[in-house]
């Protein structure tokens, strides 16, 4: 066995995923047998058999073909779901390494108008069969690892299983971090998940079973077929995201692999986002600047001899958690905006692209031999202060 194989080989391994009938869970799926897993495919029905079906043509380590079968379970239905482990590992006589719990739906709708029906309904996919899962395949997994509190431990404990570590990966969102627009019942449900995998992890983790999540940023899926449709919040989204591109399910092989092999046994309680750069701009605690009232606007901002140029350039960009109106070095300053000798006490200015907003710019003291500093406050006619922040020259 090579060096690569040892760490990441899933050989002798059963995975069971929901919500791999397409999309990012269909090629989870697939790179997990392609690793040497063995999958167990949860669907609302067996007609769909897309996935199954490619698995056994193109899975398996020299993809050549793996093994897949399907179980029936609908993630909307408690009772379905109280019965799923209890199914696979007692009449199917299954023992499971890894659980991926991919399976969501999305609803939309604004916050003032969200139905109790839909948020019912996303919760309890999104929310509550991913708790129970987690629990009642994790339970099976400690039987023959660290013990389930209240029973004897095994013999040899956490590090006694030779099939290694169990491996529990929710799949969360960016939303967990952000809110969203719109999705206020996925928010909250991913929001959850994030609990989920760190207290769950807490109990968990020192007993042979790791549980991690997976956020996926902006991805051109099924689920975000609206937002790709949407010829404006799709520019916006695109424009902020590093790599340049909406990421595709092929971007997620290596996560869960990595998530579900021994290379990241020392790994738990984590959340692993893969999303073209779009956290490491916006920051874990920032909001969607646009079309969100909660933004940041970063000027080019001059000042010479007690003179004050703020310079709007022709092109926008979104950059660094906010709408950057620079970026383009060859851009020509052709707003100047506002101009006064010497500066004053504050500005409030009108932004060209945006006329609903307008920026307050407040000189704030500092020593003769510092940079001059701003505070840029952002304004709404419909919402008040978004934010502000203090940025050098």
């Amino acid at each position: 066995m090579t060096y690569l194989e040892d760490l990441f080989s899933l050989k002798g391994k059963t995975a069971l995923i929901t919500g791999g009938t397409r999309g990012i869970g269909a090629r989870m799926a697939l790179a997990l047998s392609k690793a040497g897993a063995d999958l167990i495919l949860v669907q609302r029905n067996d007609t769909n058999t897309t996935t199954r079906d490619q698995i056994r043509a193109e899975g398996g380590i020299e993809s050549k073909g793996g093994k897949a079968d399907i179980v029936v379970c609908d993630l909307a239905d408690r009772k379905d779901v109280a019965g799923l482990i209890p199914k696979v590992t007692g009449e199917m006589g299954r023992v499971l390494d890894i659980v991926v719990n991919c399976g969501g739906i999305q609803r939309r709708h604004p916050v003032e108008n969200f139905p109790d029906e839909d948020w019912d309904e996303v919760l309890q996919v999104n929310l509550n069969t991913v708790f129970a899962i987690t629990r009642d395949a994790g339970k099976h997994m400690l039987e023959s690892r660290g013990g389930v509190a209240g029973q004897p431990v095994p013999e040899g404990g956490a590090a006694g299983n030779p099939r290694g570590l169990g491996k529990i990966i929710n799949v969360s969102s960016l939303v967990a971090f952000q809110g969203g627009l719109n999705v206020v019942a996925y928010a909250a449900a991913k929001h959850g998940v994030q609990g989920i995998i760190k207290s769950f992890s807490n109990g968990w983790a020192s007993k042979g079973v790791c549980v991690n999540a997976i956020a996926p940023g902006y991805i051109s899926t099924d689920m975000n077929e609206a937002l790709i449709a949407d010829p404006v919040r799709s520019r916006q989204i695109l424009e902020r995201i590093p790599a340049g591109r909406w990421g595709t399910p092929s971007d997620f092989e290596g996560a869960v692999v990595f998530l579900a092999s021994r290379a990241s046994d020392y790994v738990s309680g984590e959340c692993l986002v893969v999303d073209g750069g779009w956290m490491g701009i916006t920051g874990r605690d920032a909001f969607h600047t646009t079309p969100s009232p909660r933004s940041r606007y970063f000027l080019d901002i001059i000042v010479t001899s007690s003179l004050i140029d703020i310079i709007v350039p022709t092109q926008e960009h979104t950059c660094a958690g906010s709408l950057r109106l620079s970026a383009n070095p060859e851009a020509r300053r052709h707003h100047i905006l506002a101009r006064s000798h010497p500066p004053p006490q504050s500005i409030t200015l009108p932004l060209p692209h945006h006329p609903h907003k307008n920026v307050h710019v407040v000189p704030l003291p500092t020593p003769s031999d510092s940079p001059a500093r701003f505070r840029f406050q952002v304004f709404t006619s419909v919402f008040g202060v978004a934010s502000d922040t203090v940025v050098p020259n």
